[in-house]
């Protein structure tokens, strides 16, 4: 029986080792991989952080180059837009300030005959008419109808006067229509010129200028 006691004890006793051994072995087998997956992970995740920082680092520097290749587009046309402006509106005021001249109701003594401002309005308004055609498309849009009412204006206030004024004899009823004339020119024309000169100093960035002379 003491055989048979010492036996099993030690046979119990060899499995308990056994069975610890197993149990630390395969513990140890379990932190050894976990660490190795850890590691492998963490170095995935610096990997993939890294390739992220150089992804997002392209993407700043061709969002960067992008924004620079548009400020210098937006400057270009700020530019030709500016020049388009100013030359336009420089002619334009030549074709009213002409047209004002053609019709205006009192003749100075030694100024230039009727004939000679007839000339001189019509020579401002076809140079005005084959540059702004040139130049309407770096106009907005708003701004280029506003030019092409007042085109409309000019244009019949200088054939009404023409066919209603000029061409007619002296003392056949047409100091009405002059009158008529007169007025329109230095009223909603006069007006029109106005507005639109304010429309030209916005576009151009003087909002502080328009913005003082609305609140006067």
């Amino acid at each position: 029986m003491d055989l048979v006691v010492t036996i099993l004890s030690s046979a119990g006793v060899s499995a308990l080792v056994i069975w610890l051994s197993k149990a630390w072995i395969s513990e140890r087998l379990k932190n050894a991989i976990k660490n190795e997956y850890d590691q492998k992970l963490e170095s995935h995740k610096a990997q993939l952080k890294a390739a992220n920082d150089i992804e997002l680092e392209k993407l700043r520097s061709s969002l960067n180059i992008l924004a620079a290749e548009r400020q210098i587009e937006y400057s270009k046309l700020y530019e030709k837009r500016a020049d388009a402006i100013t030359e336009v509106y420089g002619l334009l005021n030549d074709v009213y300030t002409w047209i004002q001249e053609y019709t205006k109701v009192f003749v100075p003594a030694g100024d230039l005959p009727i004939e000679e401002r007839r000339r001189k309005a019509s020579e401002a308004y076809n140079k005005y008419i084959a540059v702004y055609h040139q130049k309407r498309i770096f106009i907005p849009a708003k701004t280029a109808d506003c030019i092409d009412a007042l085109n409309n204006s000019f244009r019949q206030v200088f054939y009404d006067f023409f066919y209603g004024v000029d061409q007619k004899p002296k003392g056949e009823g047409n100091s009405d229509k002059w009158i008529e004339i007169f007025e329109k020119m230095n009223g909603p024309i006069l007006k029109s010129m106005s507005d639109l000169e304010n429309d030209f100093r916005s576009l151009l960035g003087e909002k502080e200028h328009i913005n003082t002379e609305a609140n006067a």
